[in-house]
């Protein structure tokens, strides 16, 4: 049985939210990219930050500015400045909505495999 955990809540309207959990934690990033397993890990310039809502040992959800154009996707969760982790995943669901008054995306995935 995987445990499930909230994400703390967002900082204050008004700031920058996606990438980071919350104030106390800003310098850990979350991002994610499109993923082709043939050509390996994408260039840190090809990911886009997003804000995670939900994490498990199999799943996560988390709203992000843009949809993502590939069905398989890759994660990058950590501080940049050490050694970040890399986690293939597959899309699950994609619903287009309001965060915080702004239009986001909400994206479920299922966590594939370490990369």
């Amino acid at each position: 049985m995987s445990e499930e955990f909230e994400v703390a809540p967002p900082p204050t309207v008004g700031s920058n939210i996606l990438g980071k959990i919350c104030a106390a934690y800003k310098d850990i990033v979350f991002m994610m990219a499109a993923y082709d397993d043939r050509s390996g890990r994408p260039d840190l310039a090809e990911f886009a930050s997003i804000a995670p809502r939900n994490l498990s040992s199999n799943s996560m959800t988390f709203y992000c500015i843009d949809a993502p154009v590939s069905n398989t996707i890759v994660l990058l969760m950590g501080k940049l400045e050490f050694d970040p982790i890399y986690v293939s995943a597959e899309v699950t669901s994609c619903t287009e909505g309001f965060w915080e008054r702004k239009r986001r995306y909400l994206v479920g995935c299922d966590l594939i495999r370490r990369i």
